[in-house]
Formats: C-alpha cells, sequence, structure tokens
C-alpha cells in the first residue's frame, strides 16, 4: 500500500516526514540538508520526495538569495540543489541573465510528478554574441533516483497544465525578482558546431544555474550542485 508522506516538523536543517497509510507502519525519518542555516519547507513532490528552501549560504538572508532543494524520500541519492524561479537582472548591463518559472507535482497527463522548469537563460559561445535562449528542465523521482532531461526542443505545453493547476495537484512556486553580480556559464554541453544554435539534448542537467548571487561570497559552485544528505530513523519527531 502506497504511504502518504507528511512533514513533521523542521529544526534549523533537519526535516522530519511521517509516513501515514502503510502497511506495514513506517518510521518516520530525519532529513539532514548540507548546511546549518534554517530551511523552510515547500511541499512534496509526488510520494517519493519534498521539497525545501534553503540559503545560498550561512551568513545569506533567505528571502533574497534562496535555493531550492529537491529531496529524496528512499534513497541515499544526494539532494539537488535548484535556483529558485524569478528573475535575475545584471545590474551593470541593465539586463535579465536568467528567468523561469517552477511547477511541482502532477503536471502533466503522461509524466509522474516531478518539478518543472521553464527556463530562459542568456547563453554565451564562443565567438558569439551573448542571447537570450529558452529550455525545459524536468526532474522526476524515481524509486531509487532522480530521472533529470534538460531539453531546449520538444519542450511541453504550459496550457496543458492548466487542469492539473486547476484541482490543485500541480502548484506554481512563486518566483523571486534579484540581482546578479557575476554570470557563468558551464559550456562544455553546448554544440562545438557554430551553425548550431541549439543544445544537445541530455539526460543530464546542465544548465545556465552556475550563478553567484550578488550577495553571496560562499555558496556552493556546480550547476546542479548535490550535496551529501544524511538520513536518520526519528523515533519521536519534533517541530521547532
Amino acid at each position: 500500500m502506497a504511504c502518504t508522506p507528511v512533514f513533521k516538523g523542521v529544526l534549523k536543517n533537519k526535516v522530519t516526514v511521517g509516513f501515514e497509510g502503510c502497511v506495514p507502519s513506517r518510521t518516520p525519518e530525519t532529513y539532514e540538508l548540507p548546511f546549518s542555516s534554517q530551511v523552510e519547507t515547500v511541499g512534496f513532490v509526488g510520494e517519493k520526495a519534498f521539497l525545501v528552501k534553503g540559503p545560498e549560504c550561512s551568513e545569506c538572508a533567505l528571502k533574497s538569495n534562496q535555493s531550492l532543494y529537491l529531496v529524496h524520500l528512499s534513497s541515499e541519492q544526494p539532494p539537488i540543489r535548484l535556483i529558485a524561479p524569478g528573475k535575475v537582472t545584471d545590474p551593470l548591463k541593465l539586463q535579465t541573465v536568467f528567468q523561469s518559472k517552477l511547477f511541482y507535482g502532477k503536471c502533466f497527463s503522461n509524466k509522474e510528478p516531478g518539478v518543472f522548469v521553464f527556463q530562459t537563460d542568456l547563453i554565451e559561445k564562443k565567438r558569439r554574441k551573448a542571447k537570450l535562449v529558452s529550455s525545459y528542465l524536468e526532474i522526476i523521482p524515481e524509486n531509487s533516483l532522480f530521472a533529470e532531461l534538460l531539453t531546449e526542443r520538444r519542450k511541453p505545453a504550459q496550457s496543458s497544465m492548466k487542469s492539473y493547476i486547476k484541482t490543485g495537484k500541480c502548484i506554481e512556486l512563486a518566483g523571486i525578482n534579484r540581482t546578479l553580480s557575476e554570470f557563468k556559464l558551464d559550456v562544455s554541453s553546448l554544440a562545438e558546431d557554430e551553425e548550431d544554435d541549439d543544445f544537445k539534448e541530455s539526460s543530464q542537467t546542465e544548465s545556465a544555474h552556475n550563478m553567484q548571487p550578488e550577495e553571496d561570497s560562499g555558496a556552493p559552485e556546480a550547476v546542479l550542485i548535490q550535496p551529501t544528505l544524511k538520513r536518520s530513523v526519528a523515533s519521536d519527531a519534533k517541530g521547532p
């Protein structure tokens, strides 16, 4: 019988999750995020993962420098770090370098519950002027791992999510606006042929998520950061 996960408590960077309707019963577990700052729960992604908000660094203010962390409930796979949705602008050049909408839950009839991001990145290629490029990212929790896909082609229509949004099965996470002091892109996944302006479709997530927020001098680097996750069985779930 499927178990329904529920948040039982948050204590700084530790999130305790209980499981209802399980046969046999399942003991609550505590998931520890790999930093020492306070986190905020966002919601569950189906029955296999959950989202939390966390700061980019220990000294950062959560609201202006937050990241999202997608945590798998059933495996030791490290959580996936995502840039929070919204708009990122370069205050010096007065231009947008990143903009996204993020949805989670059951959003498409032909897809399992997951995280779905429609994003626009400022892409820089060799010997070419930077330009804004639209892409689509999906991360779907499977039994013991995350299935990740980033593509510039064959993006699903956002209009197909309307019925799921209306019923509350698919939730759009509110975006935040912030500025950027430095913008870097790992171009290893880009096509080397100068006549090809598209990404190579990849099953591994590679995007302009390698951005350092203006106030974050100590944020971890990488495209999608996968820090170490600590799990422990919680004999007695406690709130803050």
